[in-house]
């Protein structure tokens, strides 16, 4: 190559670099590099991390926060003494670390202090609002049996949501029903690409962790993930309504409200492109996971339909419909889906696969109708279940049925599942194509393909 082609070249690749800096300074406003450098700049000079320290009796606002001793006496940063006084100071892309101890309501949170944590404040994309324990201490979140939720998400108040909220590595509980009204561990309104990772939630006369009004009036609220919690001895586990929603590695159980078992799930409602993923789900007292699981028509569901294109993958799922000191249990299926109610459309393209559902007190898993005679001409695409093991699922002391698959009314496709000694009725109009599915001792299936 001649020197004036390398040349030539060299001058090219120079202007098209200076154009494009040229270009990113002509189209992006001043404000807003301004502000975005001067959000890296904090994160970066350690302004992102403040404390909350129970054991100060007054807060540390000049940055004289000291880790060692926990008191006003050193330079370690800025420290509050309840997290709900940090939470009405942080902004997107600080992390609240919190000291260990055990935090009650207060009385600046929600509807008169009924919260231990109420968040408004927005985090930005890249920039969380962390909360979180601090170096692994034990730190608990209890609101002593009042009527609020522990830790309150809400997004109601924004035009575009409290978004971009990570609550990580604490102890959640508390929380007492008055009549219909239930309080939760975590609830959430309005938010999207919030994490809930690392916490045991227990003994809120609610859902562990609800995710409300997500995929209905406002769709466009989901994006969230729930991830390697401990989630149990509540009414119900998760509830997470929003869409392309992720949760992952949960341990889920011993669910149960005495009052209503068949509301205790322990994983039960989700939006549109969600994974259930790798959790443990197991002794609560309706059905381990219930998915989609609207049930009948929500007042606040505007799609019309049931949520879709669902993945529920590698879950291990086993005595569901268990009793509280002998009381009434619920429905008892390790894995139902497609509940489908008057009122909503049915829906489809959900993949099932590779769970593990066994020992369940009524069925492995159960398809409950996704379309109604009604709609013949509504057919929605098929559900696929492949690669799922079942097995020793019926509780035959009690009268229960011995089914390891059953499924009414649905548009299936069943490939390479394995299922030990079930009636496995599947029956009715069905369109259900068999392609290599094992089911051991089973009665005939009724199969009309089309």
């Amino acid at each position: 190559m001649s020197k004036f082609l390398s040349y030539s070249l060299l001058i090219l690749l120079f202007l098209i670099v200076i154009g494009g800096f040229s270009f990113y300074w002509r189209v992006t406003p001043k404000s807003l590099v301004e502000n975005r450098s001067s959000q890296l700049a904090q994160v970066g000079s350690g302004v992102n991390t403040v404390y909350v320290d129970g054991q100060l009796s007054t807060d540390c606002l000049a940055g004289n926060y000291s880790i060692q001793q926990r008191d006003c006496s050193g330079s370690d940063g800025t420290a509050y003494a309840h997290p709900q006084l940090a939470a009405l100071a942080v902004s997107a892309g600080q992390t609240v670390l919190i000291r260990g101890g055990t935090y009650l309501t207060h009385p600046r949170s929600s509807n008169g202090g009924k919260n231990v944590l109420w968040v408004t404040t927005t985090g930005l994309p890249g920039l969380p609002i962390r909360f979180e324990n601090y170096n692994g201490e034990r730190v608990v979140f209890d609101n002593q049996r009042t009527e609020g939720s522990v830790i309150y998400i809400d997004g109601r108040n924004r035009g575009d949501g409290t978004n971009y909220i990570e609550i990580v590595g604490l102890i959640i509980t508390g929380g007492a029903a008055r009549g219909d009204t239930l309080p939760h561990g975590i609830h959430v309104r309005q938010s999207r690409y919030d994490l809930v990772e690392r916490n045991e939630i227990y003994g809120v006369e609610g859902v562990g962790v609800l995710f409300d009004e997500q995929g209905g009036i406002y769709p466009e609220y989901g994006h969230n993930t729930i991830r390697r919690n401990n989630i149990h001895d509540n009414y119900s586990g998760v509830i997470a309504r929003g869409d392309y929603t992720l949760i992952e590695k949960n341990h889920i159980h011993h669910n149960i409200r005495a009052t209503k078992p068949g509301d205790s799930d322990g994983i039960g409602s989700v939006g549109d492109f969600s994974i259930i993923r790798g959790n443990v789900v197991h002794n609560n007292s309706d059905d381990n996971i219930d998915a989609p699981g609207l049930g009948s028509k929500p007042p606040w569901y505007t799609k019309g339909r049931e949520p879709e294109n669902i993945i529920i993958e590698n879950n291990v799922l086993f005595q569901a419909g268990h009793a509280y000191d002998g009381g009434p249990e619920g429905d008892g299926s390790g894995l139902k889906s497609g509940t489908h109610e008057g009122g909503i459309l049915p829906s489809g393209a959900n993949i099932i696969r590779y769970n593990i559902s066994f020992q369940n007190d009524l069925r492995g898993i159960e398809v409950a109708g996704n379309y109604r005679d009604i709609e013949r001409d509504q057919l929605p695409p098929p559900n696929l279940y492949y690669g799922n093991t079942i097995f020793d699922n019926g509780d035959l002391d009690e009268g229960g049925a011995i089914d390891g698959f059953y499924s009414e009314d649905a548009d299936l496709i069943l490939f390479n599942n394995i299922s030990r000694n079930p009636n496995n009725q599947i029956f009715r109009d069905v369109r259900t194509t068999m392609v290599g599915s094992k089911f051991s001792k089973s009665r005939p299936v009724v199969c009309q393909c089309r």
